[in-house]
């Protein structure tokens, strides 16, 4: 199903509950009808390059032009921005990965990636 735009919170619900919500699981190209969100998204740190890079790698569906999808980074999980995070398309296609980097200085000290999607 694609989302209603009228309908209020529906892009917000889970129906299938595997913690994605509606406008999330169809930015990503995946079925909100079905949990399969296992594996999907993933977290790296690397530490070949220096600072060190912390990476997100996702998919992304470029049929969903409808849908805005930004990768954001946080250091407290209250303060979330855009600044500085790059994205690389790592394999092209109707569902894209897409790949997000983040240089972090001091790699003991926390840091996150969100995915906020969401209908201009």
């Amino acid at each position: 199903p694609r989302v209603d735009p009228y309908v209020p919170d529906v892009g917000n619900s889970d129906a299938d509950g595997d913690g994605l919500v509606l406008l999330l699981e169809q930015a990503l190209g995946l079925n909100p009808e079905v949990a399969d969100a296992a594996g999907a998204v993933t977290v790296a740190l690397d530490r070949t390059v220096q600072p060190p890079v912390l990476q997100l790698t996702f998919p992304k569906d470029t049929t969903r032009t409808e849908l805005e999808l930004e990768v954001q980074f946080s250091t407290d999980l209250g303060t979330w921005s855009s600044d500085g995070v790059s994205q690389v398309v790592v394999t092209p296609g109707a569902i894209q990965t897409v790949r997000a980097s983040k240089q972090v200085a001091n790699p003991s000290l926390p840091g996150f990636f969100r995915l906020k999607a969401a209908l201009p």
